[in-house]
């Protein structure tokens, strides 16, 4: 009761500063592209990675949501972004050292806003009890090996969402090891471009893009910084669509929208939604 009870006074909180009025909380799923992906939920707003921050991103609109993923020690689904929880937390522990129940009462909101005040970290299955009909998660595999695969599938199909999952990870081989794993899921393989001597940004590899359409991975989910019109028109070529995060600025999501990108991660799902989504003219 004290968790529904502090998940609606957060929610309350952010509606009030952030103007979400409950005729923005009715559901959007018929879209066309770009598909809006709440990073972290909507992170921009509420501590990223936890019920809150999903909440809210489903409540302004999102078609979906991006979330991080490790395993405990105790084969355990957490939902966390950093490889040592203690930015989120205060508490300094080390993901993959740690069991569910080291993690389990940890205050994961407060860092954010006092709002936020004892917002737990939560499973993998708590965020995908928040989704709404027609939302999609994105599960984001956070370094791990092939060792996750058997745990994350059993979370997977057994919460009756499975047609609404998709996985991404920056790990090509762990990535290949879901593909054989869960056949019939998305698999979107993230990759960053890579950088010269002078820190110049060198666009992302064709030879990026063949690799995962040999390994049948459903598409590219890629650092806006690294896109180019080539690249978009080789995945298409070889029947991969293109998503970009984190983009928070509108001038560059239309940038990338122009060249052909179908979805955009960004922290502010509310603005892209109304510049995307919004009412017509």
């Amino acid at each position: 009761m004290k968790s529904a009870f502090r998940l609606l006074g957060a929610l309350t909180f952010a509606a009030m500063t952030f103007s979400i009025s409950p005729a923005e909380s009715s559901a959007v799923r018929d879209f066309d592209p770009p598909m809006i992906i709440a990073h972290r939920g909507a992170s921009a707003y509420a501590p990223e990675n936890t019920v809150a921050s999903a909440v809210l991103a489903w409540r302004m609109n999102s078609h979906a949501v991006e979330i991080d993923v490790y395993m405990t020690t105790d084969n355990k689904i957490v939902v966390m972004h950093d490889y040592n929880a203690e930015r989120t937390t205060g508490v300094d522990i080390k993901m993959f050292e740690a069991t569910w129940d080291d993690l389990r009462h940890l205050d994961a909101g407060s860092w954010k806003n006092i709002a936020f005040t004892g917002e737990p970290i939560p499973l993998l299955e708590d965020i995908i009890d928040t989704m709404p009909e027609g939302g999609k998660l994105f599960i984001e595999i956070k370094y791990h090996g092939a060792e996750i695969v058997p745990h994350l599938k059993k979370v997977m199909e057994e919460s009756g969402r499975l047609d609404d999952l998709i996985v991404i990870g920056f790990t090509f081989e762990t990535m290949r090891a879901m593909r054989e794993a869960m056949p019939d899921v998305p698999i979107k393989w993230l990759v960053y471009p890579r950088q010269d001597d002078e820190g110049k940004i060198i666009p992302i590899s064709p030879d990026d893009i063949r690799r995962a359409a040999e390994a049948k991975f459903t598409s590219m989910n890629v650092a806006h910084t690294g896109v180019t019109p080539e690249l978009v028109e080789l995945s298409h070529e070889l029947g991969m669509d293109v998503y970009v995060w984190t983009v928070n600025d509108v001038e560059i999501a239309r940038r990338m929208v122009d060249l052909g990108v179908v979805g955009i991660t960004t922290d502010v799902p509310d603005v892209m939604l109304r510049e995307f989504h919004g009412p017509k003219d």
